[in-house]
């Protein structure tokens, strides 16, 4: 990586000319719009993480448990 990634983007936006600025504005709205209109598909990847506690658990503490491992990620 070059240098120029590791300072701010408002300091580097500050060095280009107002159309080079608007340039970038438009393509930052851009992206922001793609990511926006895509749909959003749950991640799956803890499917049977815990099957091998199925008969020390209930479901609803199962379901505690997923749900503690999804926001760790």
């Amino acid at each position: 990586m070059s240098e120029a990634t590791n300072r701010p983007l408002g300091e580097l936006l500050n060095e280009h000319s107002a159309d080079d600025q608007v340039e970038v504005r438009d393509l930052v709205e851009s992206l922001l719009s793609r990511r926006r209109a895509r749909p959003h598909h749950p991640r799956f990847d803890c499917e049977g993480a815990l099957a091998d506690r199925r008969e020390h658990y209930t479901s609803v503490e199962l379901q505690h448990e997923i749900a503690g491992l999804r926001s760790a990620n």
